[in-house]
């Protein structure tokens, strides 16, 4: 992946609080505001396993799955789902509309 500065789209003006994984995460979805995209992973057993012995999710993302599905946190906002559920409007079929 090679590196660029990505100025952040949306200036962050909260402090970012501690997240814990709970029982229930599943998945792990990160947009990429960076270069417009979305990283949908479904988080495996082992890495369930692995983030629950840490008490801030965010430093579980940096240490196990950045480098490994090839995004940069710093980049990107993201979010913990049970359950995933998908809606696109008005998309074109492949990988690019």
């Amino acid at each position: 992946m090679s590196t660029m500065y990505c100025p952040p789209i949306f200036p962050t003006v909260y402090a970012k609080q501690k997240t814990t994984m709970t029982n229930g995460t599943n998945y792990l979805i990160l947009l990429n505001y960076c270069v417009g995209e979305i990283v949908k992973i479904k988080l495996t057993e082992e890495e369930k396993k692995i983030s629950k012995t840490y008490d801030d999710f965010e430093h579980f993302i940096k240490e196990h799955i950045e480098e490994k599905y090839q995004v940069r946190l710093k980049d990107c906002e993201w979010m913990t789902l049970e359950t995933f559920n998908e809606r696109s409007y008005n998309m074109k079929g492949g990988k690019y509309a």
